[in-house]
């Protein structure tokens, strides 16, 4: 890399995916507590939550059996890993239709180089946003998109983060943190 030169990368991770796609796909869901994983009686452990389940203190990797104690009244759903990957890849492609450069991390989680892409899609936290709107209009789920710059700095230079808040996408809280340390 020459000096002064910097890349712009985003972390693309979708908000609670599994419990999100079992919302999407059944409404009735909808602003419930939702735990994708084990069924309750059995062994095993919480794959992952909705937000409203996470407010009972449930969280990823946490055994059923705590899960169930703090909320038993929550839709407890088995996994459906296929249905999973189908969604990750239409989001794949989403973020390969803006950027070149993508890094899945898993199956919803991703880097995506958008060095270069301002002319296109303008600043990077313009790129976020057009991120984050793409993947909802594509499979109706929200994203949390960060944006980090390589410039190199020196650890007491002090860094600035900005959030953007955008309520006009239906049902979405999109919040994206940026970190430029200059």
């Amino acid at each position: 890399m020459n000096v002064g030169q910097h890349r712009w990368i985003m972390h693309v991770d979708m908000d609670a995916f599994f419990a999100a796609i079992e919302q999407c796909d059944d409404h009735g869901l909808m602003g419930k507590p939702v735990v994708v994983g084990a069924q309750p009686g059995g062994r095993g452990v919480v794959a992952t939550c909705s937000y409203e389940a996470r407010r009972f203190g449930i969280r990823s990797a946490m055994p059923i059996s705590e899960a169930y104690r703090r909320c038993p009244t929550a839709s407890y759903i088995r996994p459906d890993m296929s249905r999973y990957a189908g969604e990750s890849r239409i989001i794949m492609n989403v973020l390969e239709s803006i950027s070149p450069v993508v890094e899945p991390v898993s199956i919803d989680e991703a880097f995506v180089d958008v060095t270069g892409l301002e002319k296109l899609f303008g600043k990077p936290e313009q790129i976020a946003l057009l991120t984050k709107q793409r993947i909802f209009e594509a499979v109706q789920l929200t994203a949390s998109v960060g944006i980090l710059t390589s410039l190199p700095w020196e650890p007491s230079t002090s860094s600035a983060f900005f959030s953007i808040l955008t309520p006009s996408l239906p049902r979405l809280s999109m919040r994206t943190t940026f970190w430029n340390p200059t």
